[in-house]
C-alpha cells in the first residue's frame, strides 16, 4: 500500500507491483493504516465542505473512512468538521463526537480494539470498536499532538507533541502515568520495543532518546543526524532500532543501546 498527499490510496500486489484496488479521496491523505489482524484499513484524509457547510460556518472536514479489507467495501466514515471559529465548538456527524483535534496519524491497538488519532490541536481521541463510540477525550498537552501509538502489551498508549514531551497514558483509565521531558525541540514521532519495556521517541533537536517505561528514566540518547528527526522504529523482532530524517535513515542493533531481555 502507498498514499500520495494529493488524495491518491493504492493497493498494489507486492511481486507484480500492480494497483489491485484505488482508494483515492477527494482531498489531501494524511495517514493510512491496516488493523494488526488485517481486516481493516483506515484512511486519513481531508475533505473541502460543501456550500451547505460552508454557509453553516464551516471551514474544513476531516474523514476517518474504514474499509474491510475482505471485500474492500467501506463499513464506517467518521467526520469531523471544524468551524471558521477557532473557539467554536466543532460539528459532529455519524459516531464521531465533538472533539477539537484534526489527525496526523492512526494507530490500532494490538487486539484492534482501540483506534487512536493524534491531532493538530492538544487533545487525542479514542474510538473503541467494541463499545462503537469514542472514550472521553485525553487532554494533557500543551502543544499540537504530533504522534501517537501503543505497546504491544495492551497496557499503554505514547504521545508526542510540539510541547517537547512525551506522555505515557494508561489506555483503560485515561489517565496520564508519566510525562517524558528531556527533548529541546518537537517530538515528532515515538515506538514502544516489541516488549513494551522500552520507549523510544525522535525529536527536531537532532536526537532520538530510550526511555524505560517502568521507570520513566532516560536510557540512551542517540546522536548522528545533521537534520530534525521525523520517525523512529524498533524492528518486530526488537533486535534494530531504526529512525529517519529529511536526507538518511541510521539503524542501530538494541544490544549495543540497552538490554532487551
Amino acid at each position: 500500500m502507498y498514499t500520495t498527499y494529493e488524495g491518491g490510496v493504492y493497493i498494489i500486489k507486492a511481486d507484480t507491483k500492480e494497483i489491485i484496488k484505488n482508494f483515492s479521496k477527494s482531498g489531501n491523505v494524511y495517514y493510512a493504516v491496516y488493523s494488526n489482524n488485517g481486516d481493516k484499513l483506515v484512511v486519513a484524509y481531508t475533505r473541502e465542505p460543501t456550500e451547505k457547510e460552508q454557509n453553516k460556518g464551516i471551514r474544513l472536514n476531516f474523514i476517518v473512512d474504514i474499509h474491510e479489507t475482505v471485500k474492500f467495501e467501506k463499513t464506517k466514515t467518521l467526520r469531523l468538521s471544524i468551524p471558521n471559529d477557532p473557539d467554536g465548538e466543532l460539528f459532529g456527524s455519524n459516531i464521531f463526537e465533538t472533539y477539537r483535534f484534526n489527525s496526523f496519524n492512526c494507530a490500532f491497538s494490538q487486539d484492534d480494539n482501540y483506534l487512536t488519532a493524534g491531532s493538530m490541536g492538544k487533545n487525542i481521541a479514542v474510538y473503541s470498536f467494541e463499545l462503537k463510540k469514542f472514550a472521553p477525550v485525553y487532554k494533557g498537552h500543551s502543544g499540537r499532538v504530533m504522534f501517537v501509538v501503543f505497546s504491544d502489551d495492551g497496557n499503554y498508549m505514547a504521545s508526542t507533541s510540539k510541547d517537547e514531551t512525551v506522555k505515557l497514558w494508561d489506555i483503560k483509565g485515561g489517565n496520564t502515568i508519566i510525562t517524558l521531558k528531556g527533548h529541546s525541540g518537537n517530538v515528532n514521532s515515538a515506538s514502544f520495543s516489541p516488549d513494551s519495556k522500552y520507549l523510544a521517541s525522535a525529536s527536531n533537536d537532532e536526537t532520538v532518546k530510550i526511555w524505560d517505561v517502568k521507570t520513566s528514566a532516560l536510557v540512551h540518547t542517540l546522536k548522528g543526524f545533521d537534520s530534525e528527526v521525523i520517525s523512529v522504529k524498533f524492528s518486530p523482532d526488537g533486535k534494530y532500532l531504526a529512525a529517519g530524517c529529511e536526507d538518511k535513515v541510521l539503524v542501530w542493533k538494541t544490544e549495543d543501546i540497552l538490554k532487551i531481555d
